[in-house]
């Protein structure tokens, strides 16, 4: 049983694989994470705090030599059939399905500060015989938010590789291909799935 208590065994994975071209090449995970009172963490340590509560084992996507100071297992993003490095997010969600032991995976940007336990709580628990579950990214429009979301890894994992291998980078055309399930949102969930893209994101949460 899961740390939250739900009957299939979770693999959260946090992507850190980015290069943050627009924080001038700072890992962003590292950034100190809004906080009310009490000592901050930063984001990175944050996320993967939250995904502990929810998942049996957490893993770090990606290039992760800039978080080797936490300890955290990381696994490097997919290589396709022909032995090459694959490119953009969806090498990393091949990457964790099939690294998984796990029935479900769970998907997180290292750059959302802002995420709930209450969220995670919902997206781990939230229609649970789909192939996957995801927010939108903006209410009432169909694009996705595709880094805060939960996979079912035998549905997904040979979907994914086949998309991989056919040149797709995008998480949220395999959350298409598999007919995902919308994890419900308020106005204030939708807020909280901000990402911190740029140094002006952080300077209006500080």
């Amino acid at each position: 049983m899961s740390p939250s208590g739900a009957h299939r065994r979770l693999l959260g994975g946090v992507f850190v694989g980015g290069a943050s071209r627009r924080m001038g090449g700072q890992p962003k995970g590292w950034l100190l994470a809004p906080q009310a009172s009490g000592p901050r963490v930063s984001v990175i340590e944050r996320t993967i705090a939250l995904a502990r509560e929810h998942c049996d084992e957490v893993v770090l996507v990606g290039r992760a030599d800039a978080y080797g100071a936490l300890g955290v297992e990381s696994i490097p993003d997919a290589r396709t059939a022909e032995g090459e490095l694959a490119c953009g997010p969806l090498a990393g969600l091949v990457a964790l399905l099939e690294h998984a032991r796990a029935a479900g995976a769970i998907g997180l940007a290292c750059d959302m500060p802002y995420v709930t336990h209450e969220m995670m709580a919902r997206l781990v628990r939230f229609a649970p015989d789909a192939a996957a579950v995801a927010p939108r990214a903006v209410a009432g429009q169909a694009a996705w938010s595709p880094l805060f979301a939960r996979y079912d890894v035998d549905r997904v994992r040979g979907v994914a590789r086949a998309m991989l291998e056919a040149g797709e980078r995008s998480l949220r055309a395999v959350l298409d291909a598999v007919g995902a399930s919308e994890l419900p949102c308020s106005p204030e969930d939708h807020l909280a799935l901000r990402d911190w893209d740029s140094p002006a994101d952080v300077e209006v949460a500080q």
